[in-house]
């Protein structure tokens, strides 16, 4: 996540595990619907806003506009560029075959067509707006707006509860543990009403499902100051996340985030966290772990721009002859057992939002060199 913290090694290289679990959920295994629970499903994004919840400060958050300024720069400026590009790039996309003229687009159930100009200037407000929608190359950014929403969710209730509190002079624990226990309620609420009632819409239950979670991760981190090394927890976590995996069955996930997932979503995604946290900091010096923690920091892009590097494998795929011309995809193709396709699907997914991110870093970083150099 975007805080500006100190970087601590095996909480980068758990959002490297968690992205890469990301990742391999949406590569189409033929049959393989089973290793779904184990790769994330309930728990590989859900993990993100726990983690985001380690370096919540109350002083900051507390304080809606001191808590939200940051943000604009680190999460709705990269979420609209991205998506504004999208809804740009919506017909060369169609035009390459990524999006299949005339087939029904598997969110929406919408056909794929040719936008208007007044249709994208429309798809970049809504982005602007933080409500986009449509683009199938951006179908993991519901990610990302949910950050937005939950933070600001997040931060009124911090506002509302320490102005509740002023007199009482209650300790940062107490305040957590209020503010956990009230997150939990409009969690609930928020889910009986969008899944039992339908009087609010799946995107604002979704939003109070991650302010749960980041209460969570806040108390996990900071308030229980949990180790993440202890044998006994590590075994209850185990049980619990078997047990959330057993009776998953492919179907419980944050996107969808139904009424009766919340316990599995909440205590699956903790439970999943402690174990991946425990393996971290056990194997945090070798190799395999400085890798998935260079993924990790940059786990925020891989996540956005993930589906793009599908898409790009998809044509070499296409070229190759692996492939037919007919041949078409929700993310990806249907894999067919192959171990080497799910191989070259994973390495796109990842670096392809890598090296994106990189050369942007790099330009924005020659550009500001250059004006420098004009203006001494």
């Amino acid at each position: 996540m975007p805080q500006k913290h100190e970087h601590i090694e095996w909480v980068d290289t758990v959002k490297g595990i968690a992205i890469t679990a990301v990742v391999l959920c949406h590569i189409s295994f033929t049959g393989g619907s089973e290793l779904r629970p184990f790769l994330g499903n309930f728990w590989h994004v859900g993990v993100f806003f726990i983690v985001a919840g380690f370096f919540v400060k109350w002083e900051k958050l507390c304080r809606p506009f001191t808590f939200i300024k940051p943000k604009v720069t680190t999460l709705y400026l990269p979420a609209t560029i991205i998506y504004s590009l999208a809804f740009l790039l919506h017909n060369t996309f169609v035009r390459c075959g990524w999006y299949p003229l005339g087939q029904s687009h598997p969110g929406n159930g919408q056909p794929f067509a040719l936008l208007e100009a007044n249709e994208v200037l429309a798809g970049i407000l809504k982005s602007a707006l933080c409500i986009p929608k449509g683009e199938l190359v951006m179908g993991a950014m519901w990610f990302l707006y949910t950050l937005i929403y939950s933070f600001i969710i997040l931060t009124i209730l911090a506002w509302g509860i320490e102005k509740a509190v002023a007199r009482r002079n209650w300790t940062g624990q107490k305040k957590t543990t209020l503010m956990l226990l009230v997150a939990l309620c409009l969690q609930f609420g928020a889910l009986l009403f969008t899944n039992i009632y339908g009087i609010t819409i799946p995107r604002i239950s979704t939003a109070c499902t991650a302010v749960a979670l980041i209460c969570i991760g806040k108390m996990m981190f900071q308030e229980l100051q949990c180790k993440f090394d202890n044998v006994l927890i590590l075994l209850t976590a185990l049980i619990i996340a078997i047990q959330c995996i057993v009776f998953d069955g492919g179907q419980i996930t944050l996107a969808s985030n139904r009424y009766h997932d919340m316990l599995q979503l909440d205590m699956g995604c903790a439970s999943v966290l402690y174990i991946i946290a425990f393996l971290a900091k056990r194997f945090e010096s070798s190799l395999i772990a400085k890798g998935f923690a260079f993924l990790g920091k940059e786990s925020l892009y891989i996540m956005a721009l993930h589906i793009l590097g599908f898409f790009c494998c998809n044509t070499l795929l296409l070229h190759m002859g692996v492939y037919g011309s007919n041949s078409h995809s929700y993310y990806t193709y249907e894999i067919n057992g192959s171990p080497l396709i799910v191989l070259a699907y994973l390495a796109f997914g990842l670096a392809v939002p890598v090296v994106i991110i990189n050369i942007y870093r790099f330009a924005v970083k020659n550009v500001v060199k250059i004006c420098k150099n004009k203006a001494a």
